[in-house]
């Protein structure tokens, strides 16, 4: 999932950021470009809220920053970033000019960003995956299953592609267990990530409403164990929800995310 380059990036920029506070640097900045998404999900309300975008040139602004430079990896997202109205020019300004960038997508418009994703060419594309088709449309609202695959199967040997695989109360470890295997069939990696509550998504309803707090650990599929690094965060993840476990935030030093408003 990640490489030796990649913890050494982020280990210099904490380092950096630690010691000297008046220069601090961005190992990752996210920029939620537009609200606009034609998803329907229950684990993110994004879609309900005002159309808001920031421009090609509220993006060059927050670029010209001194804490961003070259190895600041920049993921652009939304919503769902390809129905920006400026996401071809803001794709190619990144491409000419700050080329370690990657997309997020949904991929719901599957031919608009295979098209995007082709041209412009970011350094990795994550496209999400919840489940299996039914899975997935009763978490999203929509039926997207068949749309992400086509990106996947048109796109994995143009750029690199992760799936994102979010464990909510509307899905479960059998589904994580599916993408796992979706993810080896076509030679991918998975990154997985828990719900929770984030006020600016208006996410509210408890994970525990459906992984019972006693079955957690016996129920993580064991072929996570083939996939890099996912199964510490998946197992530590209980132990810090029971209190047992306590990490101080480290990430804030020298990660940002920008959104929409």
């Amino acid at each position: 999932m990640y490489g030796i380059k990649d913890y050494i990036i982020n280990g210099m920029a904490y380092i950096n950021n630690a010691v000297r506070p008046q220069h601090k640097v961005l190992s990752q900045l996210m920029i939620y470009a537009t609200t606009r998404c034609q998803s329907r999900c229950q684990h993110c309300r994004i879609w309900e809220k005002d159309v808001e975008y920031l421009s090609l040139d509220d993006i060059k602004h927050i670029m010209s920053s001194r804490c961003i430079n070259s190895r600041t990896t920049v993921g652009l997202e939304g919503g769902e970033f390809v129905l920006h109205p400026q996401a071809a020019e803001i794709m190619e300004w990144f491409m000419n000019n700050h080329p370690n960038y990657t997309l997020l997508s949904n991929c719901l418009y599957y031919k608009r960003v295979i098209e995007l994703v082709k041209i412009y060419k970011p350094r990795h594309l994550y496209v999400s995956l919840d489940g299996d088709k039914e899975v997935y449309k009763r978490m999203r609202g929509v039926d997207g299953y068949d749309s992400v695959i086509k990106v996947v199967e048109a796109v994995k040997d143009v750029v690199p592609v992760s799936l994102m695989f979010c464990l909510s109360p509307w899905n479960s470890f059998k589904d994580m267990e599916y993408v796992i295997g979706v993810a080896k069939r076509y030679g991918l990696d998975v990154r997985i990530g828990i719900y929770g509550t984030m006020a600016f998504f208006d996410t509210q309803k408890d994970l525990l409403a459906v992984n019972n707090e006693d079955e957690y650990i016996k129920d993580i599929p064991e072929n996570i164990i083939e996939t890099d690094e996912n199964y510490d965060f998946v197992v530590l993840y209980d132990e810090w929800r029971r209190g047992n476990l306590k990490l101080p935030c480290q990430s804030i030093y020298s990660e940002l995310v920008v959104h929409s408003n």
